[in-house]
């Protein structure tokens, strides 16, 4: 799990300068960001999906492979609890006193794509003159660069408050495919919540 805490505050700090360089740094800063979460998520299933098949696309995409292929849960926040205690004859699971052990904050892949892709539209292209005699501006117009920054931001501070990162729930599945790969997954409708 990696920890967003100091890009965030790296982020703060370049929105704080508020010039139109800083603002553009954070927005590219913020969209690395947003593809270490999604790469991250992408690291703990990683053996699920090889890395060939995988490695051109867009974070977005990955995210939603993932939860397509591999866990049907990953955009769900989920949180680990065990029991205080063995499991005694008699005692219904909902009646046992358990201890929380961690969460992993669930987020919407098709949000985060577009985020990821109004980032680099907003701020991280040249921008094509309308007439021949107008000057290419250096940068894109830092409100609307900022406000959506700040969006992102509002999201990355979401997603810090998780503490672990699950490798997915269930029953594993193996199977060698006849170009010789093997192929692994969660086992259908095993990955109900434990």
């Amino acid at each position: 799990m990696i920890n967003l805490d100091p890009v965030i505050k790296h982020i703060d700090a370049l929105l704080d300068e508020d010039t139109d360089q800083s603002v553009t740094y954070a927005a590219l800063e913020a969209r690395l960001a947003l593809e270490r979460v999604c790469y991250d998520r992408f690291r703990q299933r990683h053996d699920y999906i090889s890395h060939e098949q995988l490695r051109r696309w867009q974070p977005g995409a990955v995210v939603n492979m993932l939860i397509k292929e591999v866990n049907e849960h990953l955009g769900k926040t989920l949180t680990l609890s065990i029991s205080k205690s063995p499991i005694a004859p008699g005692v219904k699971l909902e009646d046992d006193e358990y201890m929380e052990v961690g969460t992993e904050i669930g987020f919407n892949p098709q949000n985060i794509a577009k985020l990821w892709n109004a980032l680099a539209k907003l701020a991280l292209y040249a921008h094509l003159s309308e007439h021949r005699n107008d000057a290419i501006p250096a940068y894109g117009d830092r409100p609307r660069i900022r406000a959506k920054v700040e969006e992102v931001q509002a999201e990355l501070r979401r997603l810090a408050k998780g503490t672990m990162t699950f490798s997915g729930l269930g029953e594993e599945v193996k199977f060698e495919c006849s170009c010789g790969e093997l192929n692994k997954r969660r086992a259908t409708g095993s990955t109900s919540t434990v």
